[in-house]
């Protein structure tokens, strides 16, 4: 099992490559077109376990903490471009130090 979700994130990671974003309107506000199942956010969302509009909300339009209140915050396409990228870094570093745990726990 675990090698098996090894091999899930580590698709997952490579899936987000084609993860794209559109500006809508003239707000300069990223907005993701299609998130069926059979679009890269759809598959990234199922190879990750977490659900797809959920995820493209959270690269989208971040909540952030101003003081003691939570704000929703709109990216443009490059913030949310680069903050799927940060995801991915950030899971294939984690898979990557998990294995070399298990290599060296053998």
């Amino acid at each position: 099992q675990e090698k098996f979700d090894c091999y899930m994130l580590t698709a997952g990671v490579m899936t987000f490559g084609g993860v794209e974003f559109k500006t809508k309107g003239r707000d300069d506000q990223a907005e993701c077109e299609a998130i069926g199942p059979d679009t890269y956010p759809g598959k990234v969302a199922t190879l990750c376990g977490v659900d797809a509009g959920a995820m493209i909300k959270a690269f989208c339009k971040p909540r952030i903490k101003v003081g003691t209140e939570w704000v929703t915050k709109g990216q443009s396409c490059e913030q949310a471009t680069n903050a799927v990228g940060g995801i991915a870094r950030a899971i294939f570093d984690r898979v990557f130090k998990w294995l070399i745990e298990k290599c060296n726990d053998t």
